[in-house]
C-alpha cells in the first residue's frame, strides 16, 4: 500500500516522522450488521472502515494551489483532490478556532452547541458529535490536536476513546509532534474500524515556517516574523504597513501553507498504510481563513482572523476523498461547515437521519450533481478590548448565494455584497438593492431569534458549575496560554 501511494503522489523522500506500514491483513472482521442504541440498522459492509479528518488551522482556500492559487503552495493536495470531491465554496461558521471546530464536529451553529468564543465554554451536553455517532457504530475514535483549546476533554466534546493534546502552560505544538502521535496511534489499529481527527496548528500566526518553506516564496529572508502578527499591528496600525512588509508577510504565510501540505501528505500516507484492504474516507478542511492586510486602508485590519466576516476569513478548503466510492468532481454550490458532520454520517449510515443545523450532501458526492442551494449563516464574537467601537458589537451574516449580508449590532445599516459579481466584497450594495436588503435582513433577524445566545456563557460561570479548585486552576492556566496568543481579552 505504501509503495502504491508513493508511486501515485511522487513522495520518495524519507519522512521526518516514520509512518510504519501495517504488513498484515485485517484479522478481525466486524459483523456485517451492527445494531446501535437508538439507531437504525447499520450495514458495516457498505461503510468506510477507516475515516480520517484533518483540520488545518487558519487556511484560506484562495491561497491553495489546489484551489487555483498561482503559487505551488499545496502540490500534494492538488494531486490528491483529483481523486475525490472538492467543495469550491465552503464557509466556516465563525472565523475563530474553537467555535468553528465544534461546528465541524457537531453540525451545529455555535449558538446551539454553546461554544461561542475560544476557551469560554464547554460543549453543550446535548450536542451530538461525529465521534459519538461513529463510536456507537463500532469505530475506535481518537483526537490528536495541536492546540490546547481543542482538547476534547477540556471542551467536553464527547465520543473520543483516545485524546492527545498539549497541556498548559504549553499553548500549541508543531506538526512534527502531532504526526508522531498520529503515527503511533495508527500503528496500534490493526484490524480495527477507526475514526481519527488530526488538527494542525500551522499556518497560524506568527508566520515562521521551518526551512525549506521559510524561503520558498520569499527572496529576502527576515528574522522578524512576529512583527506581522502582533495584536497592535493586527488592529491599530495596519494602515501604516509598508507594501514590502505586506508582500513579505504574505509570502511567509504561503510558506506555512506549503509546510502544512507536506504534513497532510504524511498523515494521509499513514491512513492509507493503515487501510490495507481498502481506501480510507479522508476529509480535509480548515476552521477559518486569514486576513492578509487586504483591508488595511478601509478597516485598519492587518494580519489575523476573528474580526471580519469577509471571505478571506471564512472561505475555507473542504476536500472529500473515498476512492472507489466517490467519483472525482468539483461542487460549486456554496456549503457551510455545519454540513460536514451530517454528510459523513450519511456516507457511513444512510439509513439514519442525523438532526443538525446542517444538511447532508452525500448524494451529491456520489452523483456529482450539485446540491440544492441553501442559505447559511456566519457569526463573529465581540472584541471588548479593541479601539474600534464597531468591533465591540457582535456581527452576524447570511449567505444566500449570490447575496451576502453582514450586520453589526452597533450599526443601523449592514453591508450587502453580490458575491458572483464582487467576490472580493469591495462594493456594498445596501443603497441600491433595498428589496434584497430587506428580505435578507428579515431572514437574519429570524435566525437570531430562533438561535438565541446560549445561557451561562463565560469561564466564570462554567467554573462555578464545576465547583472544583483543581479544574479552576487548569482553566486559569489555559486562559493565560490563550491570552498570550491574543485569542481572549
Amino acid at each position: 500500500m505504501r509503495r502504491q501511494f508513493i508511486q501515485r503522489f511522487g513522495d520518495r523522500s524519507r519522512s521526518v516522522v516514520q509512518l510504519v506500514v501495517l504488513s498484515t491483513v485485517l484479522s478481525v472482521v466486524l459483523p456485517a450488521i451492527f445494531l446501535t442504541q437508538g439507531c437504525s440498522r447499520f450495514d458495516a459492509g457498505n461503510a468506510p472502515s477507516k475515516i480520517l479528518l484533518v483540520s488545518i488551522d487558519t487556511t484560506r482556500a484562495d491561497r491553495l494551489s489546489a484551489y487555483g492559487y498561482k503559487r505551488p503552495t499545496t502540490p500534494f493536495l492538488k494531486r490528491f483532490s483529483k481523486l475525490g470531491v472538492r467543495m469550491e465554496n465552503a464557509f466556516a461558521v465563525m472565523p475563530t478556532t474553537d467555535p468553528s471546530h465544534a461546528s465541524i464536529l457537531t453540525g451545529q451553529y455555535p449558538r446551539k452547541h454553546g461554544i461561542m468564543r475560544n476557551a469560554a465554554r464547554r460543549l453543550d451536553a446535548d450536542a451530538p458529535t461525529l465521534a459519538t455517532f461513529l463510536q456507537e457504530r463500532g469505530y475506535r475514535t481518537a483526537a490528536i490536536t495541536a492546540r490546547i483549546g481543542l482538547d476534547p476533554e477540556l471542551r467536553h466534546i464527547a465520543g473520543f476513546d483516545d485524546t492527545n493534546a498539549p497541556r498548559a502552560p504549553k499553548k500549541w505544538r508543531s506538526a512534527g509532534e502531532v504526526l508522531r502521535h498520529a503515527s503511533e496511534w495508527l500503528d496500534e489499529r490493526e484490524g480495527e474500524r477507526w475514526f481519527l481527527w488530526v488538527h494542525l496548528w500551522e499556518p497560524h500566526l506568527p508566520y515562521e515556517p521551518a526551512q525549506p518553506y521559510r524561503d520558498k516564496f520569499i527572496k529576502r529572508p527576515t528574522r522578524d516574523y512576529r512583527r506581522y502578527s502582533e495584536l497592535d499591528r493586527f488592529l491599530e496600525s495596519a494602515e501604516q504597513l509598508k507594501e514590502q512588509e505586506i508582500l513579505r508577510a504574505r509570502s511567509l504565510y504561503d510558506g506555512e501553507i506549503a509546510a502544512s501540505d507536506r504534513a497532510v501528505q504524511r498523515i494521509v500516507q499513514g491512513a492509507y498504510d493503515a487501510a490495507p484492504q481498502g481506501s480510507p474516507l479522508v476529509l480535509i478542511v480548515s476552521d477559518h481563513g486569514e486576513s492578509l492586510a487586504e483591508r488595511r486602508s478601509s478597516d485598519l485590519i492587518g494580519f489575523g482572523h476573528g474580526v471580519l466576516l469577509f471571505n478571506e476569513t471564512v472561505r475555507v478548503p473542504w476536500l472529500t476523498v473515498w476512492e472507489g466510492q466517490l467519483e472525482p468532481s468539483v461542487l460549486e454550490t456554496p456549503l457551510s461547515l455545519v454540513d460536514l458532520a451530517p454528510t459523513v454520517m450519511d456516507l457511513v449510515d444512510p439509513g439514519r437521519r442525523y438532526e443538525t443545523d446542517g444538511r447532508s450532501v452525500a448524494t451529491s458526492l456520489r452523483s456529482r450533481e450539485e446540491p440544492e442551494p441553501r442559505a447559511f449563516y456566519l457569526e463573529r464574537r465581540l472584541f471588548n478590548s479593541t479601539f474600534r467601537e464597531d468591533l465591540r458589537h457582535p456581527e452576524t451574516a447570511i449567505v444566500d448565494y449570490p447575496w451576502k449580508l453582514i450586520e453589526n449590532e452597533g450599526e443601523d445599516v449592514g453591508e450587502l455584497y453580490h458575491l458572483e459579481r464582487d467576490p472580493l466584497e469591495e462594493v456594498s450594495l445596501v443603497g441600491s438593492e433595498p428589496k434584497i436588503l430587506e428580505a435578507l435582513s428579515a431572514r437574519l433577524a429570524r435566525w437570531r431569534a430562533d438561535h438565541p445566545l446560549p445561557r451561562q456563557q463565560g469561564p466564570k460561570t462554567r467554573m462555578a458549575e464545576q465547583g472544583e479548585r483543581e479544574q479552576e486552576l487548569e482553566r486559569e492556566r489555559e486562559q493565560e496560554a490563550l491570552r498570550a496568543l491574543g485569542y481572549i481579552d
